[in-house]
């Protein structure tokens, strides 16, 4: 292995285009599996509304939302959006800064969600607990009612809210943010009101996992845009044709990464074989040297030896180098997620070479046994073809039939074990870049 090596290190511009091919592959390897989660969880459920920042926010909505907000989240929200005519347009287009920006306006955006769409059962329970009543006396008080003895016009609206089964049922609702609105101009109510309101949802906030508060997030902001007057069927077109795009450019560009390292790994395990000059050493050989080979083993030296070395520099070069390439870009991966698992990353890589490498120590041993049958079945094969006439004269044709079957089932069982341990290995770390893809979208 190590004379292939260094018979592989003068063609070293051509391995480290091969090394830029391969690290663009992997990262094309690891991204689509995020971009086909983002066309579930985005483009399909959250209808193409990738922040929790809307694009489009309406005056009324645009200062209701600053309630539940403390002032470094109101700068950042003040920040991301300009006034133009009746609305505020979202100026802050930077992903990065946007994902930032989500996590931090995260509670605040949530609870806004919240309080527009109460249902009227839930209100009049905090209605009667704010007016120290039983709750049983507001039941046949209307919404309109209530909100006339609070100095407010509030009417009902219906929403489809899914129930302890998860089915979607229409429900009667009830924005209570007028009501906070309405206090909070008269003075009846503080921004310090406000601050304790996050304090109480804070332990709930805590429970919830990152899915689903980015998807309360993003609820809210399609509903802004919904008010604002977008088209939310084209937004979440023109979402799906971009993201399917840029799939379809990524599948495109591991294609052609693909190509391209199996042309330049192809020339350099050509290069190996033709500078190795076997044909031309063997016919320079004494008749001693000549002596201490069979003409079946020089033949085979000659011929499969060097196929299998040219075959050995292109695997190497295709896949023993992607192997550590596609391990450490899932470790990079998990890592930047954040979420503490690049450990169980770390660990798996470390389990898959060591299988690979067990493997390969397995396989090894027959490799070896493959060249000296390659060698038998040149030697038959050469005698039957040397003494034909021989054979013919004492019809030995079935006994020579018979060896050279045996020689061949031989080399055929044993190139079967070899291929298909190697099959193995190549499906354990295809298995590997998909799982390390899977995770690093997570």
């Amino acid at each position: 292995m190590s004379r292939i090596l260094k018979s592989i290190a003068p063609y070293w511009k051509s391995i480290i285009i091969i090394l830029l091919l391969l690290v663009l592959q992997a990262n094309c390897d690891l991204a689509l599996p995020q971009y086909t989660s983002n066309i579930i969880d985005v483009g399909i459920q959250n209808g193409g509304i990738g922040h929790s920042i809307p694009e489009k926010i309406t005056k009324d909505e645009y200062d209701i939302a600053k309630m539940f907000m403390t002032d470094e989240e109101i700068s950042i929200w003040e920040k991301c959006f300009e006034e133009q005519d009746d609305l505020y347009v979202r100026t802050e287009n930077n992903d990065k800064r946007l994902d930032e920006y989500d996590d931090t306006l995260a509670m605040a955006l949530i609870i806004n969600n919240q309080m527009s769409s109460v249902t009227v059962t839930q209100f009049k329970q905090q209605m009667a607990a704010q007016m120290g009543v039983d709750v049983s006396e507001l039941e046949n008080v209307s919404v309109a009612d209530l909100g006339k003895r609070m100095g407010v016009e509030l009417e009902t609206f219906t929403k489809d809210i899914e129930d302890a089964d998860g089915n979607e049922v229409p429900t009667e609702c009830v924005d209570m943010r007028i009501i906070f609105k309405a206090m909070y101009d008269n003075g009846a109510m503080s921004k310090d009101t406000f601050i304790s309101m996050r304090d109480e949802f804070q332990s709930t906030f805590d429970t919830m996992g990152s899915t689903l508060i980015s998807s309360m997030g993003k609820a809210y902001a399609k509903s802004m845009d919904a008010k604002a007057g977008m088209d939310m069927k084209a937004i979440q077109k023109r979402y799906l044709w971009i993201s399917g795009a840029k799939m379809v450019g990524m599948a495109l560009l591991i294609a052609v990464c693909t190509v391209c390292v199996a042309f330049f790994a192809s020339r350099v395990g050509a290069g190996v074989g033709r500078d190795l000059r076997v044909y031309k050493n063997v016919m320079s050989f004494s008749n001693a040297e000549l002596d201490k080979f069979s003409t079946a083993s020089l033949i085979t030296r000659t011929t499969n030896d060097v196929q299998q070395i040219q075959l050995v520099c292109v695997l190497i070069l295709r896949m023993v180098l992607y192997a550590p390439i596609i391990g450490i870009g899932g470790v990079i991966k998990v890592m930047s997620t954040g979420a503490g698992m690049e450990w169980v990353i770390a660990l798996a890589v470390l389990v898959i070479i060591g299988f690979v490498l067990l493997l390969m120590a397995v396989a090894m041993p027959k490799f070896k046994l493959m060249q000296k049958l390659v060698d038998n079945v040149n030697l038959v094969s050469r005698e039957i073809l040397t003494g034909l006439s021989v054979i013919r004269a004492f019809g030995r044709e079935k006994k020579e039939e018979e060896r050279f079957d045996k020689a061949n089932k031989e080399l055929t069982k044993t190139m079967l074990f070899t291929n298909r341990v190697m099959t193995f290995a190549y499906n354990e770390l295809s298995l590997s870049r998909y799982c390390m893809g899977r995770s690093s979208q997570n």
